[in-house]
This record gives structure tokens, sequence and C-alpha cells, in this order.
């Protein structure tokens, strides 16, 4: 009986550190990893700057053919 029990007992542990390891893993994912909706706003916010740079870019493009012209 006292195998049995110490069996048990090992397995209880290894659960227990199995747990421990889980729940550090999922807070480790929750510090490092960036939520889906934060994934969106900040493509969000580059597809704006690209625009605005693309847009910058067009006005310098006139502005150097206009000053080719002269």
């Amino acid at each position: 009986m006292a195998t049995l029990s110490s069996n048990q007992d090992e397995n209880r542990q290894q659960l227990n550190n199995v747990k421990t390891e889980i729940g550090e893993l999922r807070a480790e994912m929750y510090r490092n990893y960036q939520s889906k909706s934060d994934a969106h706003i900040d493509n969000q916010r580059i597809l704006e700057s690209l625009s605005d740079l693309k847009a910058d870019v067009k006005e310098l493009g006139h502005k150097l053919d206009k000053k080719a012209d002269k």
C-alpha cells in the first residue's frame, strides 16, 4: 500500500507542477503577445500613415513637375 500511496503523491506533485507551468505560460502569453484587437488598431494606424505618405509623395511629385515645367 505504501508504494501506491507514494505513486499517488508523486502523480499529485507532477499535476501540481504542470498546473503551475501552465499558469506561468498563460501569464507570459498575456504579457508578450499582442491581442487581435490591438493588432487591428496597429494595422489601421500603419495603413493611415502609408496613405499620408503616399499623398505627400504625390504632392511632392506635382511640385517637382511644376518646377521642371518652368
